[in-house]
């Protein structure tokens, strides 16, 4: 919409039915509701770029003091190790660097960008099926624990079918 009064488009598709705290976790007192947040919340999610939630000494041995019990899920581009660890990623290089633009359009072209958001949206529902898992097990066993996606890695399970004929064929 471009009508100032009223939200867009983008954020209706994203943001409908849901709830929210906008919080400066730069200042203590951010820090400080958040962490009562915590304390009574079963999940933390977030998606900043590597390294913040450590900046902010907000990772998951603090959010664990706050809370023993939390579920602590991160999204990264690339995890939290490994060569590209430290990069920031988003859609467009995530797709790249899976293999998911080079498996779209025609052989002669260029890899082509996949509309349907394989990365954000795969790799939100990846994270979604391990915080299940994490809920599931902390249920049983008392125990709190970290889930990570990585882009990356969201993107090219989603591909697998792809990458058995890629690896039959060379």
């Amino acid at each position: 919409s471009t009508d100032p009064n009223k939200d867009s488009h983008y954020f209706m598709i994203f943001n409908s039915n849901k709830r929210s705290v906008c919080l400066n976790l730069k200042t203590e007192r951010g820090k400080e509701l958040f962490l009562a947040l915590v304390q009574q919340s079963d999940v933390i999610y977030e998606n900043y770029g590597p390294g913040t939630m450590e900046r902010f000494g907000l990772d998951y041995k603090a959010l664990q003091q706050a809370n023993p019990s939390i579920v602590y899920a991160t999204i990264k581009g690339f995890g939290t190790y490994g060569p590209y660890s430290n990069l920031r990623s988003f859609e467009h290089i995530a797709q790249a660097m899976a293999g998911a633009m080079s498996a779209n359009g025609q052989p002669a072209d260029e890899p082509t960008f996949v509309a349907p958001g394989v990365g954000d949206s795969g790799t939100g529902l990846h994270c979604a099926i391990g915080i299940l898992a994490a809920l599931r097990q902390r249920d049983i066993t008392g125990k709190s624990q970290t889930v990570e996606v990585s882009m990356q890695d969201a993107i090219v399970n989603l591909m697998r079918i792809r990458l058995i004929d890629t690896l039959n064929t060379g």
